[in-house]
């Protein structure tokens, strides 16, 4: 199973040994190259902002 799946997917290209075209993945600065050109990290669906908006949100909500 992929380390990533299901708390991480949102952010797969910074969890190390991801499974990405049916192979494990090294590191972030490794994978960085062939992550950028994946259609689901270029989406919207990906988290490029390291889950701040989630924070943020969860801040605010408590004032």
């Amino acid at each position: 199973m992929c380390p990533a799946y299901p708390n991480d997917g949102m952010n797969c290209a910074r969890i190390a040994g991801t499974f990405c075209k049916g192979e494990i993945q090294g590191t972030f600065p490794q994978k960085l190259p062939h992550c950028m050109k994946c259609d689901y990290y270029k989406s919207e669906h990906y988290d490029k902002y390291y889950g701040m908006a989630q924070k943020f949100a969860q801040e605010v909500s408590q004032i």
